[in-house]
């Protein structure tokens, strides 16, 4: 980040919120019982992150990182459970989530094909989501990333509930 950040804990603003909504929701839809399918979760993630003025995504359980994508700084560290750190170029939103439902790891279903599918487990603890947001350029608003966000959403919705239907 250039210039120096100012870091500070705090709620977030409205478009914050619903990029932390969109980016949460994309992940939990994707999960079985504290299991997510790795492949397809980093797919719908890098395909947000395409979208402006998304730049990257963090999911850290236990100070482990779990999952990424995006152009994330080599030396992200995320201090405390929730927080905010600008810069002139590129802002840190972090905050503690959930995104398992109940994490069951006896819980199988269609045995070694569901593990196959699920290789992502995140245990009983929460874990830190955390987005890197880069200022609009030349567009005023924020009305057409967040729409785009939410179109992937429910096409990651869509095919998730496709491959369900097709599983029954």
């Amino acid at each position: 980040m250039a210039g120096h950040p100012r870091t500070r804990a705090r709620h977030g603003s409205p478009l914050r919120l619903r990029v932390f909504g969109t980016v949460e929701g994309s992940i939990r839809a994707l999960g079985d019982q504290g299991r997510y399918p790795r492949n397809q979760v980093e797919r719908v993630l890098k395909s947000l992150v395409r979208v402006p003025p998304l730049s990257f995504v963090v999911v850290e359980q236990d100070g482990k990182r779990m999952l990424q994508a995006g152009d994330v700084p080599e030396a992200l560290s995320l201090p405390t459970d929730a927080g905010e750190a600008f810069g002139d170029d590129l802002s840190i939103l972090w905050r503690k989530v959930r995104l398992q439902d109940d994490p069951q790891a006896d819980a199988r279903r269609d045995g070694a094909a569901a593990d196959k599918l699920f290789d992502l487990t995140l245990g009983k603890n929460d874990q830190v989501l955390a987005l890197g947001l880069r200022p609009p350029s030349g567009r005023p608003g924020i009305r057409g990333p967040v729409r785009e966000m939410i179109v992937t959403l429910v096409g990651a919705l869509l095919f998730i509930g496709r491959a369900r239907w097709r599983g029954s």
